[in-house]
């Protein structure tokens, strides 16, 4: 049985492993693709809108060469919890 999504980023977080699977900037890259067709559809993604914009700030900060589960670094920033 595949794992859950959840269990594998969530394993990635926790055990601060983000080598690559899916490059943020490339998760990033696709996700505008999701915008634009709800653009198109007259659908508003919010949720993703936000997403999108926290990888924008997170590839600001040079993490679009890990894996898209380091987002988990810039909410830590944003929360103060690390540098």
């Amino acid at each position: 049985m595949p794992r859950a999504v959840s269990d594998l980023y969530g394993n990635r977080i926790i055990n601060r492993s983000f080598e690559p699977g899916f490059r943020l900037k490339l998760h990033r890259k696709d996700m505008n693709i999701v915008l634009q067709t709800g653009k198109e559809l007259a659908v508003p993604l919010y949720g993703a809108s936000l997403i999108a914009a926290q990888m924008d700030a997170a590839i600001a900060n040079g993490k679009g060469d890990l894996d898209h589960s380091a987002l988990a670094l810039l909410i830590e920033r944003l929360a103060g919890i690390t540098d």
